[in-house]
C-alpha cells in the first residue's frame, strides 16, 4: 500500500511540473553560464556594451530578460566583428529556448499548485 502511495505522489501533475521547473532551471543556468562566461573572456567589449552581465545578475528570470531580448531580437547582427556575431548566434538558441521553457514550466507549476494542490503523503 505504501508503494502505491509513493507512486501516486511521484506521478502527481504538480510534482511532475516541479521536476520540469527544476530541470529547465538547470538548463537555463547552464546555457546562460556558457554564454556569459565566454562573452566576458572572449569578447570583453561586447560584454561591457551589453551591461557587464554575469550569471549572478542573470539568474532571476526578470533580470535575465535583457540578455534574452538581446539574443532573441538579434541585436548583435549589426556588430562589425564577425566573430562576435557568430558567437552570439551560436548561443542564441540555447539561451532563448531555455529561458522561455523555464517561464512556461514555472507558470504551469503554479497553475497546477493552485488548482490541484500538492498531495500529502497521508493521502
Amino acid at each position: 500500500m505504501a508503494e502505491s502511495n509513493d507512486l501516486a505522489l511521484l506521478l502527481h501533475p504538480t510534482f511532475l511540473a516541479g521536476v520540469a521547473v527544476f530541470i529547465t532551471m538547470l538548463a537555463k543556468s547552464w546555457y546562460s553560464w556558457r554564454y556569459l562566461s565566454r562573452l566576458r573572456v572572449d569578447f570583453e567589449d561586447l560584454w561591457k556594451e551589453t551591461g557587464r552581465r554575469t550569471l549572478r545578475t542573470d539568474l532571476p528570470l526578470n533580470k535575465s530578460y535583457q540578455t534574452v531580448r538581446y539574443l532573441q531580437n538579434r541585436d548583435f547582427i549589426n556588430r562589425p566583428d564577425l566573430a562576435e556575431r557568430a558567437f552570439c548566434e551560436s548561443h542564441r538558441l540555447g539561451v532563448v529556448v531555455s529561458y522561455w521553457l523555464l517561464c512556461g514550466s514555472s507558470v504551469l507549476f503554479f497553475a497546477l499548485l493552485l488548482t490541484l494542490g500538492y498531495p500529502s503523503s497521508s493521502q
